[in-house]
């Protein structure tokens, strides 16, 4: 049986910072964007553990909306940057797929 989680956006001015996903216990480095359980200490979750109301393309195009604002680098290097860290994260759990292009 399937467990559901509430979770909510969790926006930071911290340029980048490791969390300790509440469900998986994988370290993931958030940048300005990530995703919190709506308890009451908002426990972190990576991307792997994302709960169905939120996807991972939607979490990418989110980090480079707030990167864009605090960064004056290209957007599609941005755009890059971030699509392949999620990538390298989300592959090292599930080998031979990809999961935001």
């Amino acid at each position: 049986m399937t467990q559901h989680h509430r979770a909510k956006l969790a926006c930071h001015n911290i340029p980048r910072r490791t969390i300790i996903c509440a469900l998986c216990g994988a370290a993931w480095e958030e940048r300005f964007i990530g995703v919190a359980l709506t308890t009451v200490t908002d426990d972190p979750v990576c991307p792997r553990c994302l709960p169905p109301t939120l996807s991972v393309e939607g979490m990418i195009e989110a980090e480079i909306s707030i990167t864009l604002l605090k960064d004056q680098a290209d957007p599609e290097a941005i755009r890059q940057d971030v699509t392949v860290r999620y990538q390298k994260f989300l592959a090292a759990f599930n080998p031979g797929t990809s999961p935001a292009s």
